[in-house]
């Protein structure tokens, strides 16, 4: 028998009652407190219970009542170390720091329609004047907090940096968190606020909705595809059934459930990649890592030169 044993509501239980760490065919997994935010996670209970009722029925897969959050990427090393956890959906950055603790089995990206990147623009109005991010110094910028863009503060960090321009703690005059996507490009497109910082995607699909949106917005910085979240196993996690399991949730978008399930997390499939798959991603978070320990790195650009 599976169990997957999603813990209690707000922190990862040590052992959850329901879940024998000495069963062969046990299945423990959570979710990063990052991972999270902005979920409803009554809603998540209910889709993730339905989704395993429903796709491994067969395997008398059992799910307890609540849904395990663990905050903090020391803990999620804890959990991995102690065996308390199987395999935990993560943001990347929190994967790329894990990973120089504990080793790494399978991984699993969540995708949107077979792409399983972001780029991360900053939009400014076409009749603001600013071209540059350095137009942008001592302005206002609107950034769209979601789990797609949870690397896009650090990107543009290390943009900043790139230009000559210094930390963003000290460029922008204010810098505003906003979780609804129409609140946060709207006003730039208003004039209300100099700037945003949002997915191409999202954009994108505004812009369809309202031609004007991208008729009147500019980008004047764009991201290298970045892979916002990721899941991953225990490197050590050695059940028979690994492979089958991994098999599964990359078929998680074969049922209605499923889909549900993956809305839930703005995803519509998972997919299974391999670190090569996240260097772009890892290099840009050690860049990220140097410039905030106030060390100098080459940029991307420097590096690809001849």
């Amino acid at each position: 028998m599976i169990i997957a044993s999603l813990g209690c509501p707000h922190t990862l239980a040590a052992e959850p009652t329901d879940v024998s760490p000495e069963t062969e065919s046990t299945l423990r997994f959570a979710y990063s407190g990052q991972i999270m935010q902005g979920v409803n996670i009554n809603d998540a209970q209910a889709a993730i219970k339905v989704w395993a009722a429903t796709i491994v029925g067969d395997w008398d897969f059992k799910v307890s009542a609540d849904i395990g959050i663990i905050d903090g990427v020391p803990a999620i090393i804890a959990a991995m170390k102690e065996n308390r956890i199987d395999a935990v959906i993560v943001a990347t950055d929190e994967y790329w720091e894990t990973r120089k603790h504990v080793p790494i089995g399978p991984l699993l990206v969540g995708s949107i329609d077979d792409d399983f990147d972001e780029e991360y623009i900053v939009l400014v109005n076409n009749d603001s004047g600013f071209t540059t991010l350095a137009d942008l110094a001592g302005r206002n910028l609107n950034i769209w907090r979601s789990l797609r863009t949870c690397l896009a503060s650090q990107w543009l960090e290390v943009a900043l940096w790139d230009e000559g321009l210094g930390s963003a703690d000290t460029f922008w005059a204010e810098r505003i968190e906003i979780r609804k996507l129409s609140q946060v490009v709207l006003p730039v497109f208003f004039g209300q606020a100099d700037a945003c910082l949002v997915t191409r995607r999202g954009f994108k699909l505004m812009s369809e909705l309202n031609p004007q949106l991208g008729q009147k917005l500019t980008a004047i910085a764009v991201s290298p595809p970045l892979v916002p979240s990721i899941s991953f196993f225990r490197g050590d996690y050695d059940s028979p059934m690994l492979s089958r399991i991994v098999a599964m949730l990359s078929d998680v978008s074969s049922s209605e459930a499923g889909q549900q399930t993956l809305t839930l997390f703005q995803q519509n499939n998972l997919m299974q990649c391999t670190p090569a798959d996240l260097e772009i991603t890892c290099a840009l978070l050690d860049r990220y890592e140097a410039v905030r320990n106030g060390r100098t790195v080459p940029s991307a650009k420097d590096q690809n030169s001849p």
